[in-house]
């Protein structure tokens, strides 16, 4: 099964309100003290079910989601019909981007990189959204780090919640530095008779290097503003669990 084919429908009741409110405090901040402000046009890559997007579109930004995932995309539609949102959703590929016009902004939030799983992926997604960028744009995006997935290694864990539970197995690779995430689902299907059904997918993220990616988005036409630990405004500490980094088109 695809990636996120099963975890679409159940991403936005796993994920913590805590979690989901970190990005949602701290990106309208940055994006406004980089001069992004509403109406400009951001494309927030990696959408998922559109948390991000919703809010910044309810903040009166031009935004267009893009993620590779039918489904994701699929629970984003829904989220912004509940909400009563006009948000564009488009299925695309990160490597492969392919615009109507550029925008001032792009956004690539929680683990959305991680999922180039090689040095060649990588070139090529920081290339695209170069490309759909106006020359100066701003590119926003946060990646877990490569300790992170390291320390991951052999984890197992699971969760149980009213309607669906998960099985989490943890395999980290030295020599791709990936990690692969092999989670078993259960969704409900008949509480009556207390029926679920198992569905499993595998993940795969790799942990870049913040040399690596500060060279890859150099090579791609990008100037590095800032490198920091995700949500702080400190300079990344050893053993951090998530950086995040600003960048300029030049």
């Amino acid at each position: 099964m695809e990636a996120y084919e099963a975890l679409a429908r159940a991403y936005d009741q796993l994920i913590t309100p805590q979690e989901r409110e970190q990005w949602l405090r701290d990106v309208p901040q940055r994006l406004a003290e980089a001069g992004v402000t509403p109406p400009m046009r951001v494309l927030d890559l990696a959408c998922g079910t559109g948390q991000l997007a919703l809010c910044l579109a309810q903040a009166g930004y031009r935004v267009m989601g893009v993620d590779l995932s039918p489904q994701m995309l699929d629970q984003a539609a829904k989220n912004a019909q509940r909400q009563g949102v006009f948000l564009p959703l488009v299925q695309q590929d990160m490597r492969r981007l392919d615009l109507h016009h550029e925008v001032e902004a792009v956004l690539c939030v929680c683990d959305g990189l991680n999922y180039m799983t090689t040095p060649e992926d990588l070139r090529q997604a920081l290339g695209s959204v170069c490309r759909v960028l106006r020359p100066g744009g701003l590119f926003l995006f946060d990646v877990s780090t490569r300790e992170k997935l390291q320390a991951m290694d052999g984890e197992f864990y699971g969760e149980e919640e009213e309607n669906v539970a998960y099985l989490w197995e943890n395999r980290f690779d030295q020599a791709s530095q990936c990690l692969t995430m092999d989670i078993t689902f259960f969704f409900q299907v008949d509480a009556a008779r207390d029926l679920f059904r198992r569905q499993r997918e595998l993940h795969v993220q790799r942990g870049h290097s913040r040399e690596e990616l500060e060279a890859a988005l150099t090579a791609a036409g990008f100037a590095v503003q800032t490198v920091e630990e995700a949500f702080t405004r400190h300079s990344p500490a050893p053993g951090c669990q998530r950086i995040q980094i600003t960048a300029r088109k030049r």
